[in-house]
This record gives C-alpha cells, structure tokens and sequence, in this order.
C-alpha cells in the first residue's frame, strides 16, 4: 500500500504482495477501503510503545526536549517510511470519507496525542504556556511532517532541497520561543 501506486493496486497486485490469493484477502477484506483502514489500524499498534516513550518518556529541559520530540517523530516517519503512511492517508483520507476519519484515528492522532501529552508535562513544570494542548502538538508535528513529505514522496530533494537537519533546529528554537510563558 505504500509503493508510489499502491492506493490504486488492483486487488489481485495487493494479493500478490500479501502473498495470499485473491478469495483469501476478499475473505477478510470486503473492500480496498477496509484494507487500507487495517493498513492504518496495524500501523497504530506497531508504533504503540514508539507514541508511548513520546508521551510519557524522560523529560530533559524543554529545549532539549522540543529537539528529541522533532527528531524522534522525523526519525519515524523516513526510517520507518510513516511520511509514506501519511501520504497514503491523506490520498486516500481527503477522496474517500469514510477513509479521512480511519487516517485520523490510527495514524495522524496517535502522534499529535503523544507529543501533546509531552508538552503538558513541560507546561505543567511550567515551561510552557499552560494549556498548550492540541495547538501545540499540531504547531510543532505539522512543519516538520510537511517538510518530510516534501523532501521525500513530493520530490522536493531533487528540485528544492531542504537542509532538515537546520530546518528542524531553527523550528525548535521558534517554536520553544513562541510557546515559552
């Protein structure tokens, strides 16, 4: 599902590929659209113990910790090919609406939660604004998942290069800085 084409791989290619034939994956998958939600639902609990050490791990000072959260969460989505997840789901999530609220669920919210219960344990130590929540997370995961997906399933390597390391340091300092009390 996360080959270049693989939103729109016939059945009998997704078959193929799950090494299974074609009136097995029928048997537990009724429609691609079911497919593609277990695609995300497994993802989620794959990186279960990953969202966990985000939320709930070791806390250095907020800096320090803005910077692990940015890397931590990039490393995830090149190392372990989520900006390919992502972009699956935003492709498939903004055409197909029963598709957008299983991509939320399994994928984007998982990772939003995490880092947001992170930065409420910075703001509860008062290191950042109280209540950052929700606007936060996003405030900081969004620029960094636009920059992956730019660099890597968009191309921009090639025609736009982006120093992501530079990139990710002056987007913690800024961030760390507009969210500080």
């Amino acid at each position: 599902m996360l080959e270049p084409d693989g939103a729109t791989a016939s059945e009998r290619a997704l078959s193929r590929a799950a090494g299974v034939s074609m009136p097995t994956l029928r048997h537990y998958f009724a429609t691609r659209d079911e497919l593609i939600a277990a695609v995300f639902a497994h993802a989620r609990r794959a990186a279960l113990v990953h969202l966990h050490e985000i939320a709930a791990g070791a806390l250095a000072p907020v800096r320090e910790s803005v910077r692990w959260t940015l890397a931590f969460v990039v490393d995830g989505l090149t190392r372990f090919d989520l900006a390919g997840l992502h972009a699956l789901g935003l492709r498939v999530g903004l055409r197909q609406p029963a598709l957008g609220p299983a991509y939320l669920a399994d994928v984007l919210e998982p990772t939003l939660s995490a880092v947001e219960a992170r930065l409420e344990r910075h703001a509860a130590r008062g290191e950042l604004r109280a209540h950052c929540g929700r606007a936060a997370a996003l405030d900081l995961v969004a620029p960094a998942l636009l920059a992956v997906l730019h660099q890597r399933e968009l191309g921009g390597a090639a025609c736009r290069p982006l120093n992501l390391q530079h990139f990710l340091d002056a987007h913690a300092e800024a961030f760390v800085r507009g969210w500080s009390p």
